[in-house]
């Protein structure tokens, strides 16, 4: 008989109905694939089981249907007959912080499940095996889903400090911090923190550049050189921001300026130049 393991694939019933979001209720009976990631002994204040588990869920299924959902169940369990055979092995010691916040809009949903049935993957598809009953687990108190976006690094589950970073980065984003937006789009374009979207990246290196973040309009100029996030150069706006930034006092982009203006008409140059005299008039009180 095998033992349920870090490393080990499982499915999980999902015994009440658990909404995820004002639009979205995961249905009691949804079957969730995971992964066991840890397994040690319970030191819950109070917790009557022996031992707590940490499950990464990849993929939900509801009669058919995949529902959208990927992030960690952490908890205490109980197991019907196998508590002292279950065993540790290869575990992950750095495990995410499970909040029980509501709905966030940037990160997802927190998802509690009142109650949740676990079986070991080849006791779902074969449930008369010998030794399945002996497999089967519930959760000993209530479990929790932090939901990570896909547009986020899955590592992020992992490392707190990541997420804060990330997380700090996209709202500060949102409310108009052009230093957010910026380090923002470094990120998606580095795909450290983020999932790699150089179209995303472009669009927050354009919110940076036209509220004045001078490394985001040399960033941007690169970006419609060539062609990133977008489906083809532009050199004329390209051209537009190193002209801002040279103004602006960035000296090593007077070169890029003399090599853009090498590739493009004189028609081009002057409308490059036209719209970047535009910017930096409309914006003389930020120099």
């Amino acid at each position: 008989m095998r033992l349920l393991v870090a490393g080990q694939k499982v499915i999980l019933k999902v015994l009440r109905d658990a909404r995820r979001s004002s639009a979205t209720t995961i249905p009691k009976g949804t079957k969730l694939t995971a992964k066991v990631t840890l397994m040690r002994p319970c030191r819950f204040a109070g917790a009557s089981a022996n031992w707590a588990m940490a499950l990464l869920v990849n993929e939900a299924n509801w009669k058919g249907q995949n529902i959208p959902l990927r992030g960690y169940l952490w908890g205490p369990i109980t197991s019907i007959e196998l508590v002292t055979a279950l065993t540790i092995a290869n575990e992950q010691i750095k495990l995410a912080r499970i909040g029980t916040a509501s709905a966030d809009p940037l990160l997802g949903s927190i998802v509690k499940f009142g109650c949740t049935e676990i079986a070991g993957l080849d006791c779902d598809e074969r449930p008369a095996r010998l030794g399945c009953a002996q497999q089967r687990l519930e959760s000993g108190s209530t479990l929790v889903v932090r939901h990570l976006p896909s547009r986020y690094q899955l590592s992020l589950l992992y490392d707190d400090n990541a997420y804060a970073v990330a997380r700090a980065a996209e709202a500060g984003a949102h409310a108009g911090s052009a230093d957010a937006a910026y380090e923002l789009a470094q990120r998606l374009h580095n795909g450290d923190l983020f999932v790699r979207d150089d179209a995303q990246a472009l669009r927050w290196f354009s919110v940076a550049a036209e509220d004045g973040h001078l490394a985001a309009q040399t960033n941007l100029a690169v970006f419609l050189a060539e062609g990133l996030g977008s489906t083809a150069p532009d050199l004329v706006a390209a051209y537009k921001w190193v002209a801002v930034s040279a103004g602006r006092g960035v000296e090593q982009n007077k070169a890029a300026l003399h090599k853009l203006e090498l590739a493009l008409t004189p028609e081009q140059v002057a409308e490059g130049k036209r719209l970047s005299a535009e910017w930096l008039e409309a914006h003389v009180k930020r120099q």
